[in-house]
């Protein structure tokens, strides 16, 4: 009897870990940046086939998130399944949904931060009067 209790004592201590993912899942810290670009490229798409009526939304977009994720070195499986697992854990979800808005708030600010808008200095024109014009 005592070794049942303490086998269901590690199981619960065990299943109520705090915070984690599972190895197979990416972390929040990774997924958001991941994410950043996926719906980067996303946008991306949609505007570019409205510029030019000769692609394709879909092939356009698989295009660009092939090259996300290339770039974050993940495959798509790799994707699919951290975001399937976030949209099936909603405190996860929304601790990622957040970070997301706040990495994105930053980016926007750094990209702010480099534009700089400078009006050009328009010099009034002199005409003389006793030109005709």
């Amino acid at each position: 009897m005592d070794y049942k209790l303490v086998c269901l004592v590690l199981i619960v201590i065990i299943s109520c870990k705090s915070g984690g993912v599972p190895g197979n899942v990416l972390p929040v810290d990774e997924m958001k940046v991941v994410m950043w670009d996926v719906l980067q490229a996303d946008e991306y798409a949609n505007y570019a086939v409205t510029k030019d009526s000769s692609k394709n939304v879909k092939q356009e977009t698989l295009r660009l998130y092939s090259k996300v994720f290339a770039l974050h070195k993940i495959s798509g499986d790799d994707f699919g399944r951290s975001y399937k697992y976030y949209r099936e854990h909603p405190a996860m979800e929304k601790l990622l949904l957040d970070s997301i808005q706040v990495y994105g708030n930053k980016m926007r600010e750094a990209n702010y931060q480099r534009v700089k808008f400078e009006l050009p200095i328009v010099k009034p024109v002199i005409r003389d009067s006793a030109l005709k014009y």
